[in-house]
């Protein structure tokens, strides 16, 4: 099976305490059936299987903070067939950081008027 090459994309910034992966589906010139996921603590490898999934996004929750993590996914035809591994794509998780919680862009015009203390 040699479909078109897996387009790896991760969520960024990655996530607290995990990594989000998406791809879209692989259709020529077999369907997948599912996807495997492999991950590495560097773009050298070794790569292990880190799991399994018929969707076309997968969160790996498994990861610690500040620790850099690479990956590939490949597809599988029902046949069990196998497509060439994907791009290999890293990222490393951050802690969620306090700060703003929203941003209200400059010049936005708001729906209460303030009436001053004890109003």
């Amino acid at each position: 099976m040699t479909p078109n090459e897996l387009a790896l994309s991760l969520d960024l910034p990655p996530d607290d305490g995990s990594v989000t992966l998406t791809w879209p589906p692989v259709v020529e010139p077999l369907p997948a059936a599912k996807y495997q996921i492999s991950r590495a603590e560097s773009s050298d490898g070794p790569f292990s299987v880190i799991g399994e999934t018929t969707e076309l996004a997968y969160r790996d929750t498994t990861v610690t903070n500040g620790k850099n993590y690479c990956y590939t996914v490949l597809a599988i035809a029902k046949g069990g067939e196998k497509s060439p591994s994907s791009p290999i794509r890293c990222a490393t998780p951050t802690p969620i950081k306090g700060g703003i919680a929203y941003i209200v862009p400059a010049g936005t015009v708001g729906n209460q008027a303030l009436g001053g203390a004890g109003v």
